[in-house]
């Protein structure tokens, strides 16, 4: 079956107990405007959701993903989502073409998936994301300028505690993690061995899919 739009291929299974799909957000209006918007007060703001290709993207996504996993129990499906609104609204619709309602216990809120913070940077030109990452790629451990602006590092910290604690609670599965560009491509980059200060490398597009298997 095809993979979903914009899916890398499979890397090599791993020793998880689960299946993660890491899930990018549709296009939002901050992409639409080139401005980032990190903080969880600006995130989670209505005005910064998906706008209408951004749905079309999500539902498409959610579409491709169901026919890849019809053939698996409804119970192994999970979607977690950051709770900012680009990434709920994208959840909603995966969840939607999964089967998954949005009272559904399977649809979950999970803040350890929020964007990357990027400090003074907030609501500024998205041009500054290659500043960021300059710095990243010297040292993993440099945080963004401004007020609670976090490294690569401390993003690693957050989204792999998170998969521990999937591991732990879960077997069998499969996991959507719907996220954004940094959180996801440095879960990723840990995930599968990556330097961190590479990270960039798993960078996905508007609604991009990355496959971890596991074994």
């Amino acid at each position: 079956m095809p993979a979903p739009t914009g899916a890398a291929t499979d890397p090599p299974c791993t020793a998880f107990r689960n299946t993660y799909w890491l899930l990018r957000h549709g296009r939002s209006y901050a992409n639409e405007q080139d401005v980032i918007v990190s903080s969880p007060e600006n995130g989670q703001d209505a005005r910064w959701g998906l706008n209408d290709v951004g749905r079309q993207q999500a539902a498409a996504a959610g579409l491709e993903l169901a026919q890849m996993l019809g053939s698996h129990e409804p119970a192994a499906l999970l979607v977690l989502a950051s709770p900012f609104s680009r990434t709920v609204e994208t959840a909603v619709e995966v969840g939607t073409a999964l089967g998954i309602g949005k009272a559904d216990p399977r649809l979950q809120l999970e803040p350890a998936l929020r964007e990357r913070c990027f400090g003074s940077h907030e609501m500024t030109s998205c041009a500054n994301y290659a500043v960021v990452w300059a710095e990243d790629a010297l040292a993993t451990c440099n945080r963004p300028p401004g007020l609670n602006g976090e490294s690569v590092e401390d993003v690693a910290a957050r989204t792999t505690s998170l998969v521990q604690q999937l591991e732990q609670q879960h077997s069998g599965r499969h996991i959507v993690l719907v996220s954004h560009g940094d959180a996801l491509s440095i879960l990723a980059a840990a995930l599968l061995s990556t330097p961190l200060g590479q990270h960039r490398q798993h960078g996905l597009p508007n609604c991009g899919v990355l496959r971890i298997p596991s074994c």
